[in-house]
C-alpha cells in the first residue's frame, strides 16, 4: 500500500512520475519505507539497482533533502 510521494522523491532526478510512483531504482513503485522517510535513500537500499537519490537541478529548493 502506497502512502504518497515523499518530498525527497519529488525532487529526485530518477523519479519517473505516474501511477504506482515509479522511479529508475524502483520501476514497480518506490517502497513505503522510503516514501515514509523511515529509510534514507541517499544511501544504498536493497533492490535499488545501485541508484540512489540525486537532486534534480531543475527542482533545487523545492524540498528539504
Amino acid at each position: 500500500m502506497s502512502i504518497g510521494l515523499a518530498p525527497i522523491c519529488s525532487v529526485c532526478t530518477h523519479y519517473l512520475g505516474g501511477a504506482g510512483l515509479p522511479c529508475e531504482a524502483f520501476p514497480s513503485g518506490i517502497p513505503d519505507a522510503i516514501l515514509s522517510g523511515k529509510v534514507d535513500h541517499r544511501k544504498p537500499v536493497l533492490g535499488d539497482k545501485g541508484i540512489q537519490f540525486e537532486q534534480n537541478p531543475d527542482k533545487i529548493g523545492r524540498a528539504h533533502v
